[in-house]
């Protein structure tokens, strides 16, 4: 196999891509309605320490990492073999860093700032356990399609070179 920056790429997109897809997945069938299954102000307290530590490095390195290269492996795919396979990985992993960024950060934002144990901190908790979950939901989906992307533009440039 011929291993080349773009390989490399790829590999670590994918990579990347299924740590985050099994990360939101964990989220989406189990996490939350446990959360949610918690009395109010603990669900909320609990959420809140979670998106403290959330964005760590490594976190950070699958997320934002992943999603810039899968912006390269889009923005650079040239007629090779797989190429299509390539640019929708690649922009399924930059849809993940997004939805991320423009929905599910803000939110966390404004969990931030409430007092759980208030009534409007937890009328924000339980919206917020609707909305987030559901879009949740949208970046699991977009994270589990780039991998299906990605080892599809993996399988046909090894094809190609075998």
């Amino acid at each position: 196999m011929d291993f080349t920056a773009r390989s490399a790429l790829i590999v670590f997109t994918l990579v990347a891509s299924g740590i985050n897809s099994g990360a939101f997945f964990v989220f989406s069938n189990f996490v939350m309605a446990a959360l949610g299954r918690l009395p109010p102000a603990e669900g909320a307290r609990a959420m809140q320490e979670i998106n403290r530590g959330a964005p760590n490095p490594l976190f950070m390195l699958t997320l934002i990492g992943g999603g810039v290269t899968g912006a390269v492996l889009a923005a650079t795919a040239t007629g090779d073999p797989g190429a299509g396979w390539q640019v929708a990985g690649g922009l399924l992993a930059a849809a993940t860093a997004l939805v991320t960024a423009a929905f599910h950060v803000p939110r966390n934002d404004g969990l931030a700032e409430i007092d759980p144990d208030s009534a409007e901190g937890q009328q924000v908790w339980a919206d917020y356990l609707v909305s987030w979950t559901r879009g949740n939901h949208v970046r699991t989906l977009t994270a589990v399609l780039s991998v299906v992307g990605l080892l599809l533009a993996a399988a046909a440039q090894s094809d190609a070179t075998a």
